[in-house]
Order: C-alpha cells, then sequence, then structure tokens
C-alpha cells in the first residue's frame, strides 16, 4: 500500500513539472519572432525586393539571335536566256543570321552579327549555286537624353531599387522592434503577475498564523472568542484576493502564448519565467540619448532613402527633357562565292566576308525633340513637390523621435525613483509587521492591527515589484526610442 502511495504521488509531480514551461526571456522572444506572421510576410516582402533589384540588372544581359530560312518560288523567265515562253523557273534562296547584342551601363547599345545567305536558280543561264556572307559590328550611343556622367540618372531604375530593397530590411526592423517591445512587456507583465501572487500567497499564510495563533489562544483562555471572527474574515478575505491574483497570472499568460503564436498543445502548460527584473541604473545624458536615436532610427533611414528616392526621379525627369541626340556607328564587311569559284560555298563566302572583301561603315547622328514636352513638365513639378514632402517629413519624423526619447527618459527616471521609494516603504513595512506582532503576542495589540499591517506589507511588496517592472518596461522604450531594442537583444537584420 505504501509503495502504491509513493508511485502516485511520484506521478502526480512528475505530471506537474511536465505541465510547467520554464522560460527565459531569450527564449520567449526567439520563439516570438520565429513565429509571428507579421514578421514572416515582411521577409517575404525583402525576398520579393530583391528580386526587383536583381531585375533591373537583366537589362545588360547579352542576347543572341539566330534565324534560318528557306525561300522557294516559281515564276516565268523574264528573257529568253532564262528559258523558252510558257516555261516554269524555280528560284531557291537560303538565308542564315547570327547576331550576339548587347546594352551597357553608359547608355550604349552595341551588336555584332555574321550572316549567309545562297541563291540558285533552274533559269537556262544560271552557272549554278550563289553564295554571299556579311559581317559586322555597330554601336548606338545616347550623347543627351538618357546619358549622363552622373550614374544616378543613367541608372535610375536600379538606384531606386536598390532604395526599395534598402527600405524592406527596414520595415523588417520595425516589425521585429514592434514585436520585441511586445513580448518583453508581456513577459515582465507576467513576471509581476506571478510576484504579486506570490505576495498576497505569502500573506494569506500570515492571515493563517495569525488565525491559529487566535484559536490557541482562545483555548486557553487568553482571548475574547469574537476575536476568531475577524481573524478568519481576514483569511476568507486573503482567499479571495489570491484568486483574483491567479487569475490575472493566467491572462498574462495567454497574453505571452498568443504573441509567442504557440501550438495548441502548449497552452494548458503553466508558464514560469526563470528570468527575474533586475536593476542596473543606467546614467544617459538627453545628449547622448537624442544622438543615438537620430544616428539609429530605422525611420529616419527610411525618410532618407525616400528622399533620395525623390532626388532619382528629379534628376531623371530633368534629363528627360533634353533633346534625343544619338550616334549610331557600323563597320561591315561582305564576301561572296560565285559558280566559277573553285571552292564554291557558304564557307568560301564567309571567309571572303572576314578577310574584308568589301568592307563598308556607316555613321548616323540622329536627333529627335519635343520642343513642349508639357508631361515631363509637370513630371519635374511633381518631383519637386514630393520632395519637399519627403523634406517636411523628415523635419517631422525628428520632432516626434525627440519627444519619444524625452518621454523615455522620464519614465526612466520616474521608475528609478520609484524604485528607491518603494524599497524604503517595504523594509518599513516588515519592520512594522514584526512589531506588530511582537505586541500582539504579549496581548498589547488587535487582530486588526495585525491585519492592517499585513495589508501595508503586502501593498508595499506589491509596489516595489511593480517600480522594477515599470522601469525593465521603461528600458525597452527607451532601447526602442534610440533604434538600439533589436541590437540590445543581439537581432541583426540582413
Amino acid at each position: 500500500m505504501k509503495k502504491l502511495l509513493v508511485f502516485l504521488l511520484f506521478g502526480t509531480i512528475l505530471s506537474s513539472a511536465q505541465d510547467e514551461m520554464k522560460v527565459s526571456l531569450g527564449e520567449v522572444v526567439r520563439t516570438a519572432l520565429e513565429n509571428n506572421l507579421d514578421i514572416k510576410l515582411q521577409k517575404l516582402q525583402v525576398d520579393s525586393s530583391k528580386i526587383a533589384f536583381k531585375l533591373t540588372k537583366t537589362n545588360y544581359e547579352p542576347s543572341v539571335d539566330a534565324s534560318a530560312q528557306l525561300n522557294s518560288s516559281d515564276r516565268a523567265p523574264r528573257n529568253s536566256n532564262e528559258g523558252d515562253a510558257g516555261s516554269k523557273i524555280t528560284d531557291e534562296q537560303t538565308i542564315f543570321n547570327l547576331t550576339f547584342s548587347k546594352a551597357e551601363r553608359y547608355a550604349t547599345n552595341w551588336q555584332v552579327g555574321i550572316s549567309a545567305n545562297g541563291f540558285d536558280t533552274s533559269a537556262a543561264n544560271s552557272f549554278g549555286n550563289y553564295y554571299g556572307s556579311s559581317a559586322w559590328i555597330g554601336v548606338e550611343q545616347k550623347l543627351l537624353k538618357g546619358f549622363s556622367l552622373d550614374p544616378e540618372i543613367r541608372l535610375k531604375d536600379e538606384y531606386i531599387a536598390k532604395g526599395n530593397l534598402e527600405l524592406s530590411r527596414l520595415d523588417l526592423k520595425l516589425t521585429i522592434v514592434d514585436i520585441l517591445s511586445t513580448t518583453e512587456g508581456a513577459y515582465w507583465d507576467l513576471v509581476n503577475a506571478i510576484e504579486n501572487q506570490a505576495a498576497i500567497e505569502n500573506s494569506l499564510d500570515l492571515a493563517k498564523q495569525l488565525y491559529q495563533q487566535n484559536k490557541t489562544k482562545i483555548e486557553i483562555g487568553t482571548l475574547a472568542p469574537i476575536e476568531l471572527v475577524f481573524a478568519e474574515s481576514n483569511v476568507a478575505s486573503k482567499e479571495s484576493e489570491l484568486v483574483a491574483a491567479e487569475n490575472r497570472v493566467k491572462q498574462a499568460e495567454d497574453v505571452l502564448r498568443k504573441i509567442m503564436n504557440l501550438p495548441d498543445s502548449d497552452w494548458d502548460r503553466t508558464m514560469r519565467p526563470i528570468d527575474s527584473p533586475n536593476i542596473d541604473i543606467m546614467d544617459v545624458t538627453k545628449n547622448e540619448a537624442f544622438d543615438a536615436a537620430f544616428r539609429y532610427r530605422a525611420e529616419l533611414d527610411k525618410q532618407r532613402i525616400n528622399e533620395e528616392n525623390e532626388q532619382l526621379n528629379l534628376k531623371y525627369f530633368k534629363n528627360q527633357r533634353l533633346p534625343d541626340l544619338k550616334l549610331n556607328a557600323s563597320y561591315s564587311a561582305a564576301g561572296s562565292s560565285y559558280p566559277f569559284d573553285e571552292k564554291n560555298s557558304y564557307l568560301e563566302a564567309l571567309s571572303n566576308a572576314l578577310e574584308r572583301q568589301y568592307p563598308g561603315y556607316d555613321l548616323k547622328l540622329s536627333l529627335a525633340w519635343t520642343p513642349f514636352n508639357k508631361f515631363n513638365d509637370l513630371k519635374i513639378t511633381e518631383a519637386e513637390l514630393r520632395l519637399r514632402q519627403r523634406e517636411l517629413e523628415v523635419e517631422q519624423t525628428r520632432k516626434t523621435i525627440r519627444e519619444e526619447v524625452r518621454g523615455a527618459l522620464r519614465e526612466l527616471k520616474s521608475a528609478e525613483k520609484s524604485i528607491k521609494a518603494n524599497e524604503k516603504t517595504r523594509k518599513y513595512r516588515e519592520e512594522s509587521l514584526a512589531a506588530e506582532i511582537q505586541k500582539f503576542q504579549n496581548g498589547l495589540t488587535t487582530n486588526y492591527q495585525i491585519a492592517e499591517a499585513q495589508d501595508q506589507l503586502t501593498l508595499a511588496i506589491s509596489q516595489e515589484i511593480q517600480a522594477k517592472i515599470s522601469y525593465r518596461k521603461a528600458l525597452i522604450q527607451y532601447y526602442k526610442a534610440i533604434g538600439q531594442l533589436s541590437d540590445n537583444h543581439g537581432i541583426r537584420v540582413d
């Protein structure tokens, strides 16, 4: 029977241990970041922006065009040398083309190509197949519109896509910061709820001890029975407070479970934080905090990139107002192979072309201009307005950041003072309760005064815990205000 009881007791303890989930702040943060759907969506946006950036570089990939063509047609003789009247002549032509082309970053397009063709006819005066070939290299260079020594004009789309990629990374960082802030705050709220519950449990234990002492004194006749009623009501009051405290713990656990996006199987397990709100008082000057915020806040980086993108658009549209002046140059060489040649073939014709049997070149300067170009003028005006809007947004964001930093510093200082004051209060309440208990044992005080001293101590303990939690949460807002919350957790966004 004893073995059975031991086995059942061990099984109960093991089951209780398995239902308890001990979590550190680092584990909670890691789980929340890994499971958060907003972060997963933002990571997909970063991947999409990477593809968009890479797509801008595909404009400079080389291309190869190849074609082969066979034409065959019947016709009547054009003269008596080709054949008798009423006869039918068949002409056949084969054409082969191979062209390699590529665009360059300096508004330059060039191509290299070769072609070969063969001709045969059934006309009576034909000596046999004729083969021709040509090779060429050509280049087109923009000189005004679309060209500039400033790469931001020539490569506007690439620079803007790069900026958009950085914007998506900054959005991911801001999402992570929000999740970190919410998660860490929820963790300390749970710690606060658990510590507050522990303080009430301790108060309940003291009330029960007082009840037992009252009961013993009544039994030996040193205390009036009416005193037991107050002791019983005091115990009942503490039990009611404990029920409410336990409910607050459960609510705080559910908030943290939701933030961590835990599976359903973990929602019935008790969560027990293992980190305590240790306090290291920071000594930070206002100027240091402002400098850090203006250097690290992602919102300012976003504003800077948006402003740069608008500057790119303005430069680009001003360039597009210029005339479209182009220079085209090409060099070519042709070759042929006739039926009376010893090696009459496509290769003979191509060899003659490569040996520049019949060279030639071409130069062309073309100009296209839209003198009024209202569309482009409106685009310039729009870009200037948007640039001014971005500048005002930067100014507004800096004011908001300054306000947030000032508020975070005030909260830190207020929480620091509150911790010191509540530590003194809690020590005083402990001494007061100890003195009241000593008086009670000597019959110099009443149950009411004991209970009042217990309530004051419980309140002082709760307020001290709350002050420490408030300081930890003020630290969260401080690091968030100066843009270093993710760095403080060792998180980098690549």
